[in-house]
């Protein structure tokens, strides 16, 4: 199936479907590269193996979910450079909400990437009928927070996580997001797919 990118001003949110992600983790860099339209970097399988193992299970598990899984995050404009990831952990739940996760490599970030990337997923998912958006942050990651605050995003509690330690749990409503204008349109020379 394909799955329509979004766009935002400087970013394509492309959706890998199972193929590409075993591209990926078959060190098949050039092929995944290909598949997607985006510049990889060498060895993005390895260092991302969990979370493409974990979204692999997942597409193989529904693979009508694929548009509220994983997004890979590159440049708009050639060379289509890879800066990161952003999507969510499913699609969504009985009361519509979904839980967002991003992530920018840091030789792209302090560049309103995952602000910007972040608001084009959430304004999609809204447009698309989820209700309201989670989010789970590690209390020492001022840069996400922030960016959370940015959207309107609230807190409503903490969780422990084995991984993150104390997380901060966030909630936002989805006619409450705040987007910047036009910050978020679908692709519509992808083809197909869920736009």
């Amino acid at each position: 199936m394909t799955v329509s990118a979004i766009e935002t001003s400087r970013l394509r949110l492309v959706a890998p479907d199972a193929r590409c992600l075993e591209h990926l983790l078959n060190g098949e860099d050039r092929e995944a590269a290909e598949a997607l339209g985006i510049a990889l970097p060498a060895g993005l399988g390895a260092s991302s193996e969990g979370l493409f193992r974990i979204r692999l299970a997942d597409l193989r598990a529904a693979p009508a979910a694929q548009s509220w899984l994983l997004r890979l995050l590159a440049e708009r404009n050639p060379p289509h450079r890879f800066i990161g990831f952003a999507g969510f952990h499913g699609p969504p739940d009985a009361s519509g909400r979904v839980e967002v996760g991003y992530e920018v490599l840091p030789e792209h970030q302090r560049r309103g990437y995952a602000l910007e990337a972040a608001r084009g997923l959430l304004a999609w998912a809204r447009d698309q009928g989820a209700m309201g958006f989670r989010a789970a942050i590690a209390v020492d990651n001022a840069a996400s927070l922030g960016l959370a605050d940015a959207l309107g995003f609230q807190s409503v509690g903490s969780r422990w996580d084995a991984l993150n330690g104390t997380e901060m749990l966030l909630e936002l409503r989805a006619d409450r997001l705040r987007t910047a204008a036009g910050d978020a349109k679908m692709d519509g020379h992808a083809g197909g797919g869920d736009g």
